[in-house]
């Protein structure tokens, strides 16, 4: 055997190996959304922004609308550290932009929480915030066919 031949053959197998190993788009999005708790990330941001609401909607103490807003901000930059990037771009870009909008909330809030104006804008970053991880969530169990199954999801 020549060696173009056996360079041949060495060639097509290591194109064959990979073709094995690539993996389909609801495959790479199911070990993700399992390995970096996804679901729960989802459950956390949307208890943290309902204490955040209903702080400020039932005028509870400035303490009290700020530690919410803290713990708002906490998970929010901690879920864009460890679940980002997804193997989706528009997932990522829709997770990315929810967890923007939630952190920001956060931000100002943690500014002058007993601000009315303040307040005001946290509510609407808020509800752009979980618009964008609703769209998310949908996007998500579109790519894998399984219902992610998080309480406040339409």
């Amino acid at each position: 055997m020549s060696w173009r031949v056996l360079a041949g053959c060495g060639v097509a197998a290591t194109l064959l190996c990979a073709c094995g190993s690539i993996e389909s788009p609801s495959t790479a999005v199911k070990k993700w959304a399992s390995s970096s708790e996804f679901g729960q990330g989802v459950a956390d941001m949307i208890m943290d922004s309902s204490n955040v609401r209903a702080a400020i909607a039932d005028h509870r103490s400035t303490k009290a609308i700020y530690t919410y807003c803290s713990y708002l901000f906490a998970d929010g930059e901690g879920e864009n550290t460890d679940q980002m990037p997804t193997p989706d771009s528009q997932l990522t870009t829709l997770w990315s932009n929810a967890l923007d909008g939630y952190i920001h909330a956060a931000s100002i809030c943690d500014d002058a929480p007993s601000s009315p104006a303040t307040q005001r804008q946290v509510l609407a970053d808020d509800r752009g915030a979980f618009g964008a991880l609703t769209t998310a969530v949908l996007r998500e169990e579109a790519i894998t066919g399984v219902s992610l199954g998080v309480t406040g999801i339409p």
